[in-house]
């Protein structure tokens, strides 16, 4: 699949020009991009595309490169092929007396270094990923000196021996974004949870566990959110997967983000505020990108929803609320759903008319499914208390004004 899309991303390129394109290829080239597969593709055989492609490159040469786009050009007029003026390895410079009167101009602009795209990915860890957040690994505290107890092993085939990583969330991501939560098809989950699981590579051993996981999963009560609200109960009318924004950024140092974080202390969980000295990011201006696992609408009041699927212990018992708020901490997750809020308030005032922020925002889980529990209401879930005033106050903070003035 990858090299299927980096073919695809290869023909948008080439034919994106309209007089004339140059395309540079040779053994400076990793032997299994998309123009190894063009231009000199493997001989047909059993062997996996990607393994095909690896073998034949490491056979291949110049010449044997050269001879294959030769026969290309050869059935293809607007096609030409040019070698390099110079042998293999050798820096190629004009002759003297070629270009009598030229020299190169001096670069005299300056290039911004600190212009870019950021996220929370990028602010609590300085990662350069902006793709959808799948649980990867956060810096965490140092260890502690005290020896670990011997962790009491899982029960096998439990989601708690689920295997644990990028992969593994973004299979049980894959599974919630792609499901109808009112399950209207019975048979739709175990069709959802195999497929996701093939495409991962993962065991299929474990469809039992990761079904009966997305079961109790819709079925959680969200305490405090009225009239008895589930997941289970949302149609996909009324949400929104995998949310992106993408906003102005003012220019923004940890400094002032950990003073507005002070200043509302109150209203976040009570080991963040000191995690957030952690925050080492250089002062930054851009645009700030997200996505949001889930976002939906009940009653007139807007929810966020995110899925977390680390490894708190190889028991339900290991997600209680204290192991829960432990680990937000840890991974800095509260910056995170602050930044989901603000970009849900941004999306909102652009989209409807009249919002207010304390009147239409419901709240912020947090479900680290491994541990959910419906006759538990509390046991791995994580819910935000939502300060709107923390919530103007950060907006004002990092988000540059819109064109017309809008929020």
């Amino acid at each position: 699949e990858r090299l299927a899309e980096n073919v695809r991303l290869l023909y948008v390129a080439l034919t994106r020009a309209r007089n004339r394109c140059y395309f540079a290829w040779g053994d400076f080239t990793n032997g299994t991009t998309a123009p190894a597969w063009l231009f000199a593709p493997p001989p047909a055989s059993g062997v996996a595309p990607m393994d095909a492609l690896s073998g034949a490159a490491a056979s291949a040469t110049s010449a044997s490169r050269k001879a294959a786009v030769d026969a290309l050009a050869a059935a293809v007029p607007s096609i030409t092929v040019s070698a390099p003026p110079v042998p293999d390895g050798a820096v190629w410079d004009p002759p003297a007396g070629a270009a009598p009167g030229l020299a190169p101009r001096t670069a005299t602009a300056v290039v911004r270094r600190d212009w870019r795209v950021a996220s929370f990915s990028w602010l609590a860890a300085d990662a350069m990923d902006e793709a959808p957040d799948r649980d990867a690994v956060v810096p965490e505290d140092p260890p502690s000196p005290v020896p670990p107890v011997p962790p009491v092993p899982p029960e096998p085939g439990s989601i708690h021996a689920f295997p644990r990583g990028t992969a593994a969330g973004t299979c049980l991501h894959q599974v919630f974004e792609q499901i109808d939560f009112t399950r209207t098809d019975p048979a739709e989950l175990p069709r959802v949870v195999r497929t996701a699981l093939d495409q991962h590579g993962l065991d299929r051993s474990f469809a039992p566990a990761v079904e009966d996981m997305v079961t109790r999963t819709l079925s959680v009560p969200f305490e405090g959110a009225g009239a008895g609200l589930r997941l289970g109960d949302v149609a996909l009318s009324e949400r929104l997967t995998e949310l992106e924004f993408c906003f102005p950024l003012r220019r923004t140092g940890p400094e002032g983000l950990r003073a507005v974080l002070a200043r509302h202390g109150a209203s976040l969980p009570s080991g963040f505020p000191a995690a957030s000295e952690r925050l080492r990011f250089d002062p930054v201006e851009g645009v700030l990108r997200g996505f949001i696992d889930l976002v939906f609408r009940h009653e007139g009041r807007w929810w966020i929803v995110d899925w977390k699927s680390n490894w708190l212990g190889p028991r339900a018992e290991d997600y209680t609320p204290g192991a829960v708020d432990a680990a937000m901490a840890q991974h800095l997750y509260p910056l995170q759903y602050l930044l989901y809020t603000v970009a849900l308030d941004r999306w909102l005032a652009l989209r409807v008319p009249g919002h207010d922020l304390a009147r239409d925002l419901g709240g912020v889980r947090y479900l680290f499914l491994r541990g959910l529990d419906p006759r538990r209401p509390e046991s791995g879930v994580f819910a935000a208390r939502l300060d709107p005033a923390l919530i103007r106050d950060l907006g004002a903070l990092l988000l540059a004004p819109t064109e017309g003035g809008g929020r």
